[in-house]
């Protein structure tokens, strides 16, 4: 993970953050998070690349490990809808960008590889 550095601390000033929009390929990552906290932390971590001032930025009371754990699953899925999408299977494709595939969270410990 890298750090917030002076310019992102400069972008969430200017209000990126709160102007910013998930770009419209990517909306459908929102299926796979509930809360408002959950969707919160998504935005941020795709507006700013990392989640190191979270908690500061926004006031909210998260732990290291859960924003771990977020950030983790939306990789998974970002990984899998790629995976659908260089194997011309469009049916997981749908499937994924629907919101109704099965995640499979992994242990941080393995290979991101053995579970894709």
């Amino acid at each position: 993970m890298k750090p917030c550095s002076l310019d992102q601390e400069l972008r969430f000033i200017a209000g990126d953050f709160i102007n910013w929009e998930i770009p419209k390929e990517l909306r459908f990552v929102y299926d796979y998070f509930n809360t408002d906290v959950e969707k919160t932390f998504i935005k941020y971590y795709l507006c700013f690349g990392n989640f190191t001032k979270f908690a500061e930025h926004t006031g909210l009371q998260v732990t290291r490990r859960w924003c771990e754990k977020l950030r983790q699953r939306l990789v998974m899925v970002q990984k899998l809808h790629e995976k659908a999408h260089a194997n011309g299977d469009i049916e997981q494709v749908a499937e994924i960008e629907a919101g109704n595939a099965k995640i499979k969270l992994f242990n941080p410990r393995t290979t991101l590889k053995k579970h894709i």
